[in-house]
């Protein structure tokens, strides 16, 4: 399934590209100033520039370290500097926090609060600890301290907006832990578990390719729904109205792209905007994702892509052989 960025650079080569061609290609459109469609919001800019006042506590989270800080004039963030892993893991962690924030709201979901990567002075050395801040949600609950029938009770649409934006970004984390709620509506927090963070990054660009365009089910811990009744389930005429914009609108997707390259690599981000677009593509007119057409999509989407590698291949081959 060829994107608009897709069919723009068959045109402007007259056949289709190899792997490293469209990529290249995807990498020059994108750089030819797509970055000004997208303005930090006025809380971004709070959580990346306000001082820092203190350090209240420690919130937890077996990943993260998460730790809730008072900055200055605005209130209070959730710093995360996923301290217990090495260099490159602790990177991509946060990143991709960072990276599932800026596709909730390019997608127009509105689940995830705003989420930037911020330098705090380290409390305990003389080492600036990096870290992702978010905006924290004041006196909401996390979904592990409601009860079952309260749960239940959360509303429908933010319920199938949250299993959709964690199926588009394969999150494997969204436990009761990991959402909260107030006033009936969810906030989406943890995302340091989605966008190929877990991915093996020594893989064959393919094989992560072959990771992310995965036709598998929706798999939820989120206690919020249950297995099978995703694709039964209609998705709020608004989400799928956004969504179908994004489809429809080539700048959205360069944008995408490019900010997603900048956070967890276009190898990464391409192939994602692909397995997005592809679900999108999948919603019928009832406003439910047809299991039936997801795959289809899916599927086309990775032959696609192995044809272009076997050509790819024979032409190294040849290449060689000469």
């Amino acid at each position: 399934m060829f994107t608009d960025i897709g069919n723009r650079i068959v045109k402007k080569l007259g056949r289709v590209p190899s792997i490293p061609e469209e990529l290249k290609l995807k990498r020059d459109i994108v750089s030819k100033g797509a970055s000004e469609s997208y303005q930090s919001k006025g809380h971004e800019q709070i959580l990346s520039s306000n001082r820092l006042e203190r350090r209240e506590r420690s919130l937890g989270g077996a990943l993260g370290g998460s730790c809730l800080t008072k900055l200055k004039d605005d209130g209070y963030g959730v710093f995360k500097p996923y301290d217990r892993y090495e260099v490159q893991e602790r990177k991509r962690f946060i990143q991709t926090e960072r990276a599932a924030y800026l596709t909730d709201l390019l997608l127009g979901f509105d689940l995830v609060p705003p989420t930037v990567v911020r330098t705090l002075p380290n409390q305990n050395t003389f080492v600036n600890q990096v870290g992702s801040m978010q905006q924290f949600i004041e006196n909401s609950r996390v979904g592990a301290e409601l009860s079952h029938e309260e749960r239940q009770a959360i509303d429908k649409d933010e319920v199938m907006k949250l299993e959709l934006f964690d199926f588009m970004i394969q999150n494997s984390d969204r436990h009761m832990g990991n959402y909260l709620v107030k006033d009936g509506k969810i906030y989406a927090i943890d995302h340091g578990s989605c966008l190929g963070s877990e991915i093996n990054p020594l893989k064959e660009d393919a094989d992560i390719r072959e990771c992310i365009l995965s036709d598998n089910d929706p798999h939820s811990r989120s206690h919020l729904i249950v297995f099978g009744e995703f694709y039964e389930r209609k998705i709020p005429d608004t989400t799928v109205a956004k969504l179908k914009a994004f489809a429809a609108s080539e700048k959205e997707q360069i944008v995408y792209l490019r900010l997603m390259s900048e956070l967890i690599e276009e190898r990464y981000a391409a192939p994602y905007l692909d397995r997005i677009l592809c679900i999108i593509h999948a919603i019928n007119d009832s406003g439910m994702v047809d299991r039936k057409m997801y795959r289809e999509n899916i599927e086309k989407e990775v032959t696609r892509y192995q044809t272009l590698e076997n050509h790819l291949n024979e032409a190294a081959s040849l290449e060689k052989a000469a």
